[in-house]
């Protein structure tokens, strides 16, 4: 593309915004070039929204603090490079700041936000969006996120469906308190976050009462002692899914575990170092159907209470 072109393109933008929404945002000619592939990709999803959502800013107010809080070597396709491109690339984030500070802070109406299998590159969860305290629905998953994953999600207490899963082990968190305070959570994914510091996991989701569904698969979970002492009156009555392989878990997570006999449908403990005999407390599980303890070092003969369907032990 000629150096005219990508300048059009830049230029574009304000001509594009009849309400001057976009006014802070002016682009030096060099800095259009270096930043082309961002502008364009910026300037179609900003587009959309606005024709979208006819004015409103809560969801560009959403994306730009996203942009923000990417991380700067956010990858452009230019011929410059080095500290000139440090600077092209920052003048850009400041150019999104004045944006962003033109934008209302409107938290009050986002309930459902997916942002799940986009490429942050690495970035860090953003701090941000423990403010949109209304959301009920947080999808982040696949997203190649990075880091520690932030506490200020916490303070969604309406949550009901969290998804941090499948960004690999460089997500991590080494004290999961925060989630102790989503007393509406029912689903639950953490596949393949890096919790092997995480000694108070079974402490925090012992706290959820309203937890359906648990997959901690892969994350490196490390065996914990119950304690006799460890309460089970905040724990939820409806726990139906619980999916724990690859971890590295004892056998004494039995004991947790039975006590939500009467809710659980599957339970998978597969691909854990689990020694001894298959407790017979399986037999009073009347709801489970599906019973995964593969690559274990169990023995001794698996109890089929009525309705279990699949059962797999090798």
């Amino acid at each position: 593309m000629s150096s005219e072109s990508a300048n059009e393109d830049c230029i574009g933008w304000a001509a594009r915004d009849p309400s001057g929404l976009l006014s802070p945002y002016k682009f030096s000619r060099r800095c259009c070039y270096c930043a082309l592939d961002f502008h364009r990709t910026l300037d179609f999803v900003i587009g959309a929204l606005m024709m979208i959502m006819g004015g409103r800013s809560l969801l560009l107010h959403v994306l730009v603090m996203l942009l923000l809080f990417m991380k700067p070597a956010i990858g452009f396709n230019s011929g410059v490079r080095g500290e000139a491109n440090s600077r092209c690339i920052e003048k850009e984030r400041e150019a999104l700041l004045k944006f962003k500070q033109g934008l209302v802070d409107d938290y009050e109406h986002l309930n459902y936000l997916d942002l799940s299998y986009n490429d942050f590159k690495g970035s860090t969860i953003p701090k941000f969006i423990g403010h949109l305290t209304k959301l009920r629905y947080l999808g982040l998953s696949g997203a190649s996120f990075v880091g520690s994953i932030p506490s200020q999600l916490g303070n969604l207490t309406n949550l009901q469906y969290l998804d941090l899963g499948q960004n690999g082990d460089f997500l991590y968190a080494e004290k999961l308190e925060w989630l102790s305070h989503l007393s509406s959570l029912r689903h639950l994914d953490m596949t393949d976050v890096n919790l092997s510091k995480a000694s108070d996991w079974l402490q925090t989701i012992n706290m959820l009462p309203s937890l359906s569904d648990l997959l901690f698969h892969g994350c490196q979970l490390s065996a914990v002692v119950v304690p006799p002492s460890l309460s089970f009156a905040n724990s939820s009555a409806s726990l139906a899914i619980l999916n724990l392989p690859y971890n590295h878990l004892s056998s004494s997570i039995f004991r947790w575990l039975f006590n939500f006999s009467a809710s659980l449908v599957h339970v998978d403990l597969s691909y854990n170092p689990l020694q001894g005999l298959i407790p017979d407390e399986f037999q009073n599980m009347k709801s489970l159907s599906h019973l995964l303890l593969s690559s274990n070092q169990l023995e001794g003969r698996i109890p089929n209470p009525l309705g279990i369907s699949v059962l797999y032990k090798h």
